[in-house]
């Protein structure tokens, strides 16, 4: 599942007011800046020691509402002798409120948007008597497909959109469940032999530490599949950034602008390298989207990217937002019926 992004600095609200209940795991944060590379999140510098520091002084992570979606609990403002007062009301201010994901919007481009998943689960190899965690589950239909084709013993779908799971337990049963919970935290009792995520790690930064976290609840010849959108350097991502970046959304966002938190795919196949991975397939691939016309491009975002834009804004700000943005974006793509939509995507899998 595509879902909307936390921002890539600390932010969010009290613990109690984000702790939802028991099934919600908490624990601490393990985000780092959009944009570290590779070779500084595995090697260290003088960033990701800034950045760990900030990770000390976060009491607790919390769930937020969209999946994977997570932000720290901040010490008060002079508490820390670090932060300043106005600093922190900066970081509160990004925090993204309970509201605007839409699992109808999203579905709008369902039999597109599987692809993807279908793609990634031909390259797990079943053995018999899996247990399975699928991390950003959405509604749960995928992974009750997931279930039965691996025919595995033990299936677990996670998600922390309570939108979207209201919809799993309709496919419950028979060895498969699901759970609320935050992937940056997630802490099951004991391993799983295959670990599979669809379209929700683009959501969270830091994929150097997330991929190590992931690779530590894999049971001995355990897999790792895992799928990534990659469409960023495209005009309706770039355009979205861009409108975000002026005014009066630039004010209201208090400067964020939705991080690109993914790796290049020679980067994630020296993550796995260095994880220990035994055999290991990595591919950018480019899906061929052949929409009704240039405005379902709109309507594509509106369920996925935009999302992150939706919840930070008002409603009305948020309509002018997405007024702005269409008429940028549809001056840049050419009118054509069908409209085809090239979508690339990262797939890479691994076996301990």
């Amino acid at each position: 599942m595509e879902q909307a992004l936390c921002p890539d600095e600390f932010g969010g609200e009290d613990a109690e007011a984000n702790r939802y209940d028991d099934e919600c795991w908490t624990g601490e944060d393990e985000h780092g800046h959009a944009d570290r590379q590779y070779r500084q999140a595995n090697h260290g510098d003088d960033e990701a020691a800034r950045l760990a520091e900030g990770r000390q002084r976060c009491v607790t992570g919390s769930l937020c509402r969209a999946h994977t979606l997570s932000f720290c609990n901040l010490t008060q403002p002079g508490t820390d002798g670090n932060t300043p007062a106005g600093e922190m009301e900066r970081r509160r201010s990004r925090r993204v409120p309970e509201s605007a994901w839409n699992p109808e919007q999203y579905e709008r481009f369902r039999e597109e948007r599987s692809q993807p998943f279908f793609d990634l689960l031909a390259l797990v190899r079943p053995r018999p008597n899996f247990r399975v965690v699928d991390l950003g589950c959405g509604t749960g239909e995928l992974t009750r497909h997931l279930h039965r084709a691996l025919a595995a013993r033990e299936t677990l779908g996670v998600d922390s959109s309570a939108s979207m799971l209201a919809k799993s337990a309709a496919f419950a049963g028979d060895g498969l469940r699901f759970t609320r919970a935050d992937l940056t935290t997630f802490a099951p009792a004991g391993a799983y032999d295959l670990i599979f995520s669809n379209a929700v790690l683009h959501w969270v930064a830091n994929h150097v530490t997330v991929l190590r976290r992931l690779t530590g609840l894999l049971a001995a010849r355990g897999q790792l599949a895992v799928q990534v959108p990659a469409n960023h350097d495209h005009p309706s991502h770039i355009i979205a950034a861009a409108v975000a970046a002026e005014p009066p959304f630039r004010d209201a966002l208090r400067g964020y602008v939705r991080p690109v938190n993914i790796l290049t795919p020679e980067g994630y196949a020296q993550v796995l390298h260095d994880l220990g991975y035994r055999e290991q397939h990595v591919r950018l691939q480019v899906y061929a989207h052949r929409l009704p016309s240039r405005d379902d491009v709109v309507e594509w975002v509106k369920g996925t990217l935009l999302v992150d834009y939706e919840q930070r804004l008002s409603a009305e700000l948020f309509t002018q937002y997405l007024q702005r943005y269409r008429a940028r974006l549809l001056a840049q793509l050419d009118d054509t019926r069908p409209f085809f939509y090239p979508f690339k995507r990262i797939l890479f899998w691994g076996a301990r």
